[in-house]
């Protein structure tokens, strides 16, 4: 095939309205196709959102340095009123994800992360979704929990505690956040667990730590859930004896055991049907 019909080929596929296609054109690229740097180039500088984040999954195969300054350029893009471009912000967040780890990318996504103006990106408008988390396409991703997921697929572990911190307490997300916590821990990020603990104090947050630990389901997530079995408000120790039931093992049990001695009714009955719940499940 010339390199005409070659670069035809993969502009129709790229602009193909059927994700799929354009994904099986890129993973065909050889790493040595020079001829399909410049159409790349092209379609990245032209394009709708899509466009931007399909043309540059390719030149990031390609190794073609040039790409990263674009996205480093789009994650910070502003729309003729001077507004943030959330749909062009959002989509160089998440391909940033796939370059090569350098520092400025990570200080890049890390001030995005933090930024204080709410950013979103419409998915659903680009045809495609975010495939990590089963986040659902309909919904609108703002540029810091974005941000904040790519760091995590770049595995800059010195922002976990920050990533943690911001994912718990002040990102909306549309999935559930002990989904994105259990992404990270499963993801090898060892400071998981202490990082959420650390937030066992924050009374706004700590029914969503507690949802947390208990989803992680790691023994290390028993003792600071014990220590929630001490606080004073009955709907959180029946919260923290659900968790410590879905690590389960000795400890958890005895600590649901001692809990069947509460001095509310009903944090008694949450552990008495816990302890039924767990003999089930041996």
């Amino acid at each position: 095939m010339n390199t005409v019909t070659n670069v035809d080929s993969l502009k129709k596929a790229i602009t193909d309205s059927r994700f799929e296609i354009a994904l099986k054109a890129i993973e065909s690229l050889d790493q040595d196709a020079e001829w399909a740097i410049e159409p790349l180039l092209e379609i990245y500088k032209a394009g709708h959102p899509r466009l931007k984040y399909l043309s540059a999954l390719a030149l990031i195969k390609l190794r073609e340095p040039r790409v990263k300054e674009l996205l480093l350029q789009d994650l910070r893009a502003t729309d003729k009123w001077g507004h943030r471009d959330g749909n062009v912000n959002v989509v160089a967040a998440w391909a940033l994800a796939c370059v090569e780890r350098n520092p400025e990318i990570i200080e890049a996504l890390r001030q995005a992360m933090t930024e204080k103006e709410t950013v979103s990106g419409w998915f659903s408008t680009m045809g495609f979704v975010i495939p990590k988390l089963g986040m659902p396409q309909s919904e609108p991703y703002t540029l810091q929990e974005v941000a904040g997921l790519s760091l995590v697929e770049l595995g800059d572990k010195d922002s976990g505690k920050q990533i943690v911190q911001l994912a718990i307490q002040d990102w909306h997300w549309h999935i559930p956040k002990e989904r994105f916590i259990k992404y990270m821990y499963d993801s090898g990020w060892e400071s998981t667990i202490s990082d959420v603990a650390s937030l066992l104090q924050n009374k706004q947050c700590l029914p969503t730590v507690i949802s947390c630990l208990g989803i992680i389901g790691d023994e290390q997530c028993v003792d600071p859930l014990i220590k929630a079995l001490k606080h004073e408000t009955p709907d959180i120790r029946k919260k923290a004896i659900e968790a410590l039931a879905n690590i389960g093992g000795v400890r958890a049990l005895e600590a649901i055991t001692h809990a069947t001695n509460d001095k509310n009714w009903g944090v008694r009955h949450t552990a008495q049907k816990m302890i039924k719940k767990l003999s089930r499940d041996k």
